[in-house]
């Protein structure tokens, strides 16, 4: 439960800085800002098809897997944003989110599963209601902590504002979500190695 929580408090606020930097600070539309992220979705559209698959092959090496696609996806966004203090084309940032997108794919199905192999059958109703629960508190929770943490760093930034100060707002919060992440890591140890029904 404590990793769902920290993993959707990782995933969840990577939408929200990402939207108002490239509409805030870069002065895009609302529809090219959502188009600069939806190759997360659909990263996570094609591995989430295929992730009941992998599991039974794979098991807890698959969320291993899919952390590690997240972790390196969002280092190459942040790089990116590194590079390009100003404002510059959402392809740039394509091919790294994408790649999270499909490390976050290989996740949140498999990990509801390995979740509930944890709990006796006649808990698991229970047990799936506390796991949508934390999910919640863990989005509601990522929002509001990163998004402390990219105001601050904006209002404090002496990047020259702009798209640059916005910028390295981002590239702060993104830090953020690779230590969430590198949480996330850790706690999949403590699951079961596979499931069992």
């Amino acid at each position: 439960m404590v990793l769902s929580l920290v993993y959707f408090a990782a995933f969840t606020s990577i939408f929200f800085v990402f939207s108002l930097t490239w509409q805030s600070g870069f002065g895009r539309s609302a529809i090219v800002s959502g188009l600069a992220i939806s190759p997360f979705a659909l990263g996570s559209m094609l591995a989430a098809s295929n992730s009941n698959r992998l599991m039974q092959r794979l098991g807890r090496k698959l969320l291993i897997i899919g952390i590690l696609l997240v972790i390196g996806g969002l280092t190459a966004v942040s790089m990116i944003f590194h590079w390009n203090s100003g404002a510059f084309s959402p392809w740039l940032t394509a091919l790294p989110l994408f790649i999270s997108g499909l490390g976050s794919g290989l996740i949140i199905s498999p990990l509801n599963s390995f979740t509930l192999a944890t709990v006796p059958g006649a808990d698991r109703g229970g047990a799936s209601g506390i796991f949508n629960t934390a999910q919640r508190i863990g989005s509601s929770f990522g929002i509001a902590f990163v998004g402390s943490v990219y105001f601050h760093t904006l209002h404090k930034s002496t990047a020259g504002g702009g798209a640059a100060a916005f910028s390295s707002s981002l590239q702060m919060s993104i830090y953020v979500n690779l230590v969430l992440l590198l949480l996330c890591l850790g706690l999949v140890f403590r699951l079961p190695k596979e499931t069992r029904s």
